[in-house]
C-alpha cells in the first residue's frame, strides 16, 4: 500500500510526462504567461524571478528549464492548497 507521499511523487511525475509533450526544453517567459493564463506581463515577470533555475540572458531574455518549472509549480499547489497560480501572485 503506497503512503500519500508516494502517491504524490507519482502524480507529479506523470504531469511531468504530460507536460515534455507541450512544451520545448527551455521556457520563455511568454510561455510561463501562457501556462499560467496570465497576461500581466509584470506579475509573470515576478513569478519568473523565483523559478529555480530561471536566467535573464542579455540578448534573449528570460529561460527557464521546462522540468525545474512543472516541479516547481506542481509541488507548490500541492503543499499551499492553491490551485491556481494567479492566486499567489
Amino acid at each position: 500500500m503506497k503512503n500519500d507521499n508516494q502517491e504524490g511523487t507519482e502524480i507529479i511525475k506523470k504531469m511531468l510526462e504530460e507536460t515534455r509533450n507541450r512544451y520545448p526544453l527551455t521556457l520563455r517567459a511568454e510561455d510561463i504567461s501562457e501556462i499560467l493564463g496570465c497576461k500581466n506581463k509584470s506579475q509573470v515577470y515576478r513569478l519568473v524571478k523565483r523559478i529555480p533555475g530561471a536566467k535573464k540572458i542579455e540578448s534573449l531574455g528570460w529561460r527557464i528549464p521546462r522540468d525545474q518549472f512543472f516541479a516547481w509549480y506542481y509541488f507548490s499547489q500541492g503543499e499551499t492548497g492553491y490551485k491556481d497560480e494567479k492566486a499567489r501572485l
